[in-house]
């Protein structure tokens, strides 16, 4: 007893004063423990946009695959977000999905040419690079197809990781992705931001404390990705490195 008080609720007190105080940040602020975050990408309608690319190569499957089907803008719209292998599945036998996979990249590699990088990424890259960020890919795209996209953007030199699907535990909304990142490059879970433009970008980062920073030039997708409240918005890639600039607490504190 310290007078009428128990020392194991004075203690309780004390110690759960110290983990409010760790949770909120003003810890990291008064010992100077803030450090430069993970910054993690996604990569179509993230950085650059893939759907002219995208939308050719379908037509050009199923005129080989299907050639009585004419798919409609609303399906060819629908394959943004699904693993290739869910959309083919959507349409194809199961045993031919491995074939078909091998098409559909073929006919990717002879269409990259219509891909378009997004304003101010490779400047704000170099920005990021030159001040010590670390920096990854992780996509719902299969490696290959990421590395074609780095490679077509003029990118492919900024990023120590990249993960496609085809390296995942599981694809997003899981964050199976970014957590595997982290550990390739032997870094904690903590103090991690991660760049999308849809809501499972979102949700991958929620379901590990992840800070979120939305980005899209798509107004559809926009809306989404807005009714999951992201960490932080940004309209310009310019604006990012002053966002990571600012000492802070690189998580999602709002599960908390």
């Amino acid at each position: 007893m310290l007078g009428s008080f128990r020392m194991a609720r004075i203690i309780s007190i004390v110690l759960m004063g110290i983990g409010l105080l760790g949770l909120s940040g003003i810890l990291h602020k008064i010992f100077h423990w803030n450090r430069k975050p993970i910054v993690l990408f996604d990569v179509d309608g993230t950085l650059s946009t893939s759907r002219e690319t995208i939308f050719r190569v379908w037509d050009a499957l199923f005129a080989e695959e299907k050639p009585d089907y004419q798919l409609t803008e609303e399906e060819k719209e629908a394959f943004f977000g699904p693993t290739v292998d869910d959309a083919l599945s959507w349409y194809f036998p199961k045993e031919e999905i491995e074939r078909l996979h091998k098409r559909y990249d073929a006919l990717y590699a002879k269409n990259i040419q219509y891909l378009k990088i997004y304003p101010q990424v490779k400047e704000t890259l170099e920005i990021l690079k030159k001040n010590g960020y670390i920096m990854g890919i992780v996509s719902n795209k299969t490696t290959n197809l990421i590395e074609m996209d780095l490679k077509q953007a003029g990118i492919a030199s900024y990023f120590e990781q990249v993960f496609g699907v085809d390296q995942m535990p599981q694809p997003k909304p899981s964050p199976s992705g970014l957590i595997a990142v982290c550990d390739a490059l032997h870094c904690g879970h903590d103090d991690l931001v991660y760049i999308g433009d849809s809501p499972s970008d979102v949700l991958a980062c929620e379901r590990m404390a992840a800070y979120s920073i939305a980005y899209s030039k798509d107004i559809k997708d926009k809306v989404a990705i807005l009714k999951m409240r992201p960490c932080r918005v940004i309209h310009e890639y310019k604006d990012l490195p002053h966002v990571l600039k600012k000492g802070k607490l690189w998580c999602d504190r709002r599960i908390w």
